[in-house]
């Protein structure tokens, strides 16, 4: 299956979270750790995976992936390379929601949107 692309309707809680401004106060790496997790719960809803599922497949443990999708932990890119290949999503395309959903706030010289 080659389904990189999470549907656009699967973002609207982080949207939700950006245009209320939840996360204004927030440093730029609490803000890009909250949007990965949102963009990783997304990507495995998506492909119909629990944690526990996700978890297991990608090495990694079930707190560790809840903590990562609440945006409470740091990942290693190694960690981050399994649990993208296990959503069956390239890490450049995660890294291409994150940044489509973020309203260009990690792109040197884009002002967040207020």
């Amino acid at each position: 299956m080659k389904l990189a692309s999470i549907q656009r309707g699967s973002l609207l809680p982080l949207l939700a979270y950006v245009n209320l401004g939840y996360m204004k106060g927030m440093s730029k790496p609490e803000q890009f750790q909250l949007i990965l997790g949102e963009t990783i719960r997304a990507n495995r809803k998506r492909v119909a995976l629990s944690q526990a599922a996700l978890a297991e497949k990608a090495g990694v443990s079930k707190r560790f992936l809840r903590d990562l999708e609440h945006g409470r932990t740091d990942v290693s890119v190694l960690n981050l390379l399994r649990i993208s290949h296990e959503l069956d999503v390239p890490l450049s395309e995660l890294f291409q929601q994150i940044e489509r959903t973020s309203f260009g706030l990690f792109i040197p010289g884009k002002q967040q949107a207020e």
